[in-house]
């Protein structure tokens, strides 16, 4: 039966990436994963007997499907495969990604889920927006911006290679096709820039097609023991919400924390997103060095912004995390932003910020319903 469960009764329940999952609409989920269990269990004990000799043979087919399954994702799989040794270079390397040029320098910072009109309200605070402002002078803002897609996955494309997924083929495919041959990156290594990526592992996939000279995948700073201990309690969760009945499966998630990080780490591996996030940030600032010759691109997505909201209004770390509100996701955002100056600032001092070409913006938004959105009237409402 778990067998079955894992790869028969496969559920689709949304991203796991930290936001909450609407429990309530599978309901009808729980009855017939119960049902069967039930089921199942009563007929093997009712031909126990039966089945008994036959035990060995039913388990060496399992084991042999089981085999064969594996053999075939992990060949589909050998680009995946191959990017591993990339990662685990790039988190060996030096520390490139903070080198800036002594001429021409492009920032492109794209704050996952930092939505518009969040953005908004923080500069006309009365206590950190007019500070902000005054830190953002020379910017040109864009009020009101939609995404072109509400997930990263596709938001990526549209960003960096103007292209808009719509489903002409595989999304996989698209994705490559347009890093590969029409990002923002071809064009900055084509006319003499040296381009650098930093992004948090799961998202710097997205990435790895794209010409680049560096890559720096954020968040792993941590020991090799430490990553591979989270690493590893993350696939146990992940596989243990796989082949539970999905009456086990709330209590694996674990309301966002996951059953056991939250046990054998402390905290889920999607609330280490924020801290580091602002220790990048920071660690670039201090570390900000003018010494390469070539003109320099450099693309770095932050997850910070992104959910699960697990500061407060002080930026204090709060375990376990905030649900998604207007609060919670203005706090994290603000928490990023002012750290995010911290950068700008250092580029002040060593001389480079006013020649460069800075660019902050976001993926898509935070899940919230925008502001002034009134979804019954024809035009929406919006900004």
């Amino acid at each position: 039966m778990i067998w079955a469960q894992a790869n028969l009764l496969v559920w689709e329940v949304g991203l796991l990436n930290g936001e909450r999952i609407e429990w309530e609409r599978f309901t009808s989920r729980i009855w017939i994963d119960g049902t069967i269990w039930v089921v199942v269990g009563l007929l093997a004990c009712r031909y126990a007997r039966q089945l008994a000799p036959k035990g060995v043979l039913i388990v060496s087919l399992l084991c042999l499907l089981q085999c064969a399954a594996l053999l075939v994702t992990m060949t589909n799989a050998s680009d995946a495969l191959n990017r591993q040794s990339e990662f685990a270079q790039a988190a060996a390397m030096p520390d490139t990604t903070y080198r800036f040029s002594k001429e021409d320098n492009v920032l492109l910072v794209i704050l996952d889920g930092f939505q518009s009109d969040v953005f908004d309200y923080i500069i006309r605070e009365p206590r950190h927006g007019p500070v902000i402002q005054g830190a953002l002078q020379g910017f040109v803002y864009y009020r009101g911006t939609m995404g072109a897609f509400p997930t990263t996955y596709m938001s990526v494309p549209a960003i960096v290679g103007e292209q808009i997924y719509s489903n002409q083929m595989p999304q996989a495919d698209f994705m490559r096709q347009t890093m590969t041959e029409h990002s923002i990156m071809n064009a900055a290594m084509a006319v003499g820039y040296e381009v650098d990526l930093a992004a948090h592992a799961n998202v710097l996939t997205f990435y790895i097609d794209s010409p680049h000279t560096n890559i720096f995948p954020i968040g792993h700073d941590d020991s090799n023991n430490m990553r591979l201990y989270r690493d590893a309690a993350r696939l146990l969760d992940i596989s243990l919400f796989r082949i539970a009945p999905h009456f086990f499966k709330r209590w694996i998630y674990n309301e966002q924390q996951w059953r056991i990080q939250s046990k054998l780490v402390g905290v889920g591996y999607d609330q280490f997103q924020y801290a580091s996030s602002i220790a990048f940030i920071g660690k670039m600032a201090a570390s900000l060095s003018v010494d390469r010759d070539q003109p320099v691109f450099q693309l770095i997505h932050l997850q910070g912004t992104h959910w699960p909201m697990v500061v407060d209004e002080r930026c204090g770390f709060r375990e376990p995390p905030f649900g998604i509100t207007r609060e919670s996701t203005t706090n994290q955002s603000r928490c990023n932003l002012i750290k995010l100056l911290d950068l700008f600032q250092s580029m002040q001092t060593h001389g480079i910020y006013d020649d460069a070409l800075i660019i902050v913006m976001a993926d898509h938004g935070a899940q919230l319903p925008p502001v002034r959105y009134k979804p019954n009237e024809a035009d929406g409402g919006f900004l």
